[in-house]
């Protein structure tokens, strides 16, 4: 038992209550420091006072329990090159701080998205973000493509930030099924998917309160010919 907790102990926090790291960091970034970056775009939503009310609601759904099926997925694949990682539209930090429970290295972890309280995330969009190409070993794409207008577009770009070889996570709700995400990532082979499945556990019920929760997982690698 003393093994135990001295081994428990010298890890760092972050991988012992990844949920509660990124709660801390919201309440720091968000509440106290009020710091709140906002991408310049042309949709028809005031992207400000959209951010303002979800980083409200994570107060009430810090547990986003969620969160772990990916990275547990993605982690246990045997080749998985865990040093470098771009997480899109993660929205909290919890996102990176559940990575790096999994593994993923801290100082290779980068993420993107519209709005943002963490100097940890930049400030950007999917269909054009700020990196260069073949810059990610693995990329995150978790609930996004039903959000874009043009998915092709953005299913282009996260597979352009990938290395070739690389691992690309996506999923959504039954907006998309298997065969369309084949159709999005068709210069990428398919390791993995299933449909109609849940990410949420029934005792949270916030999270899955007027929601579809069944969703489309899938996984893909980067072939060589990818261009």
């Amino acid at each position: 038992m003393i093994k135990f907790l001295s081994n428990l102990i010298s890890k760092p926090s972050v991988r012992i209550a990844p949920i509660t790291c990124g709660y801390l960091e919201y309440l720091w970034g968000y509440k106290i420091l009020r710091r709140l970056r906002v991408f310049p775009c042309n949709e028809d939503i005031d992207l400000y006072a959209y951010s303002k009310e979800a980083f409200a609601r994570f107060g009430v759904l810090r547990n986003q329990r969620h969160l772990e099926t990916p990275f547990g997925l993605m982690a246990a694949i045997p080749d998985v090159n865990l040093n470098s990682l771009l997480c899109i539209g993660p929205r909290f930090t919890a996102e990176l701080c559940v990575a790096e429970s999994f593994g993923f290295k801290r100082e290779g972890i980068k993420a993107v998205d519209l709005f943002t309280f963490s100097e940890r995330i930049d400030v950007g969009d999917m269909h054009n973000m700020p990196y260069a190409s073949n810059s990610f070993s693995n990329v995150m794409a978790a609930r996004l493509l039903a959000y874009s207008k043009n998915p092709a577009e953005a299913a282009a770009e996260f597979t352009r930030v990938l290395t070739v070889g690389g691992y690309l996570y996506v999923s959504g709700d039954s907006t998309y099924k298997l065969k369309d995400y084949d159709v999005f990532f068709n210069n990428c082979t398919r390791v993995f998917g299933v449909e109609n499945t849940s990410l949420y556990n029934s005792k949270y019920a916030d999270l899955v309160k007027n929601s579809d929760c069944k969703c489309t997982i899938a996984i893909y690698k980067k072939l060589p010919e990818f261009h």
